[in-house]
């Protein structure tokens, strides 16, 4: 979670997303497949790893991984775990690799997360430069629908007057079943495919996961609107 805000609680509180039925099962749930269809191996960045849950995710597909964020109260909670993962703090977009130096970069709800458009290009840049020519960029965002509703165990504050937002416009948000508060920043499906346009990086899909109806999760509003939106990304050779 590219985000200083969080608290050591809240970061903490990021754990129970391993343990505890809620929304952002879909943004995993489908990862394994879409990376099998780019990408199947080779090092991997995970770009605002948070706790290390994405990390994790992508050391257990067999990826070579290691994550960066730049809360500190995040990365604790990352090395919480004593597995050897790799973890590094880096300020804002700027890491310390090397250009062309990783096959994929993968950032799970990290780009809403950005109070400005150039705050995202700026992120989306360095991606870009890290990766190998050919690798691929996975982003998980909210999609447009994200604000604007109740799901099976998030709600926005005021959503009332979330209806409407204009990119860049922040809104909050609670998870009833970690007790995690966000604050995230409204970006349009065009404002995305602008700034991987900018970065001259080809979009390759995008991706909206549905809940399904033999999965044992109390999907309602789910089933047919998507909460999060895949985008895949190839750099040009």
């Amino acid at each position: 979670m590219m985000s200083s805000h969080y608290d050591r609680e809240s970061a903490s509180n990021f754990l129970k997303h391993k343990s505890v039925p809620n929304l952002s099962y879909l943004i995993y749930r489908d990862l394994p497949l879409l990376l099998n269809k780019y990408i199947s191996k080779g090092r991997a960045l995970d770009y605002g790893c948070g706790p290390g849950l994405s990390t994790r995710f992508l050391a257990n597909l067999g990826f070579e991984v290691i994550g960066v964020d730049i809360n500190k109260n995040m990365l604790e909670a990352a090395f919480v775990e004593p597995d050897g993962t790799p973890f590094a703090w880096i300020k804002h977009a700027k890491t310390p690799f090397a250009a062309d130096t990783f096959d994929l970069v993968l950032s799970v709800m990290v780009l809403l997360e950005m109070p400005s458009l150039d705050r995202v290009q700026e992120a989306v840049n360095e991606i870009t430069r890290v990766l190998k020519p050919g690798g691929i960029f996975l982003a998980a965002v909210g999609s447009e629908h994200f604000h604007k509703y109740e799901w099976i165990d998030k709600t926005t504050f005021d959503i009332d007057k979330c209806q409407n937002l204009a990119p860049g416009d922040v809104f909050y948000g609670y998870s009833k079943s970690t007790g995690i508060r966000f604050r995230d920043y409204f970006y349009s499906n065009q404002n995305y495919i602008d700034v991987f346009d900018r970065s001259n990086l080809k979009l390759l899909e995008i991706h909206r996961a549905l809940g399904l109806a033999d999965e044992e999760m109390p999907w309602g509003l789910e089933r047919t609107v998507n909460p999060f939106t895949h985008y895949v990304c190839r750099k040009g050779r």
